[in-house]
């Protein structure tokens, strides 16, 4: 991919469920472009950080090298708990689909503990994200 640099195993593949995501991001034109920003409120200031499409696929790949230091492989389902919508929260995701593990997520807002504890105990969860 054109203006990507990884600094381990790039766990992409060309039959990676994330490949039309990375396509969409990797595209040279529109790589240093706003893609998104970050919002938060701090007393009654609002602020936020701009991440171009280049900036937000070096957070994914962050995101999938430490899932993969910490024993995630494809296939897995890692428990995603992110206790309000969270920048992390979307990097992870898109992190877990580089890896090819399948994001159990986790509801701050509805699901209490009992059926976040069932979701991992059904999907048999083999890491857990909790900021």
């Amino acid at each position: 991919m054109a203006g990507f640099e990884a600094n381990f195993s790039s766990p992409v593949t060309s039959a990676s469920a994330a490949f039309p995501y990375l396509a969409a991001l990797s595209d040279d034109e529109a790589a240093d472009r706003f893609f998104l920003e970050d919002l938060k409120l701090a007393g009654r200031e609002l602020g936020g950080t701009l991440y171009s499409r280049k900036a937000f696929a070096k957070l994914a790949f962050r995101a999938a090298a430490a899932l993969r230091t910490h024993g995630a492989r494809p296939g897995d389902r890692t428990a995603h708990y992110f206790t309000d919508n969270r920048l992390e929260d979307i990097c992870f995701r898109l992190g877990a689909a580089l890896v090819g593990t399948v994001p159990v997520t986790i509801n701050w807002q509805s699901d209490d503990v009992q059926r976040a504890a069932s979701k991992v105990r059904r999907t048999r969860a083999t890491l857990a994200l909790v900021d």
